[in-house]
């Protein structure tokens, strides 16, 4: 009975899924940001690859989201934060990541995102990367915004 169930929401998940990236579209290639706004710094989340590419998740900076839109294969998000200890996270129902920066303001930092084996379907899992490997990594990707 068990399996049955599982089974069951993992096919329920698979027709929700093209759904919710209908709500989403990729725009233009990576552009750095070049002014930072006074007192921010500027946080890039990306991910490239293609493993994992059903599975995409919001990425939270402490209890707010960065965006309203998921963070899925091929794609970048901008954040603005805040000095201090920022904890960037991400969850889905296999499990959860979660990575603290010590933010400086002026500063660019680059978050790679990944999905990594769960039971049943990936899970994600963030991680900060040095800017020039970054740099490099994201502009492989697109900007992800809201599609209306």
């Amino acid at each position: 009975m068990k399996n049955v169930l599982l089974l069951a929401g993992f096919l329920c998940g698979l027709l929700i899924i093209p759904e919710a990236a209908q709500a989403q579209k990729k725009t233009t290639r990576f552009q750095e940001v070049k002014e930072i706004p006074a007192n921010k710094a500027v946080v890039y989340i990306f991910r490239v690859g293609s493993y994992g590419f059903a599975v995409h998740y919001t990425v939270n900076a402490d209890d707010t989201p960065v965006s309203p839109v998921h963070l899925y294969t091929g794609g970048y998000l901008v954040y603005f934060a805040d000095p201090g200890k920022t904890e960037f996270w991400a969850k889905v129902a296999e499990g959860e990541s979660h990575i603290v920066l010590d933010i400086e303001a002026g500063k660019s930092y680059f978050i790679q995102g990944s999905v990594k084996m769960g039971m049943i379907v990936g899970r994600p899992f963030l991680k900060e990367v040095p800017a020039s490997e970054g740099l490099k990594k994201i502009k492989k990707c697109k900007l992800l915004v809201l599609n209306h």
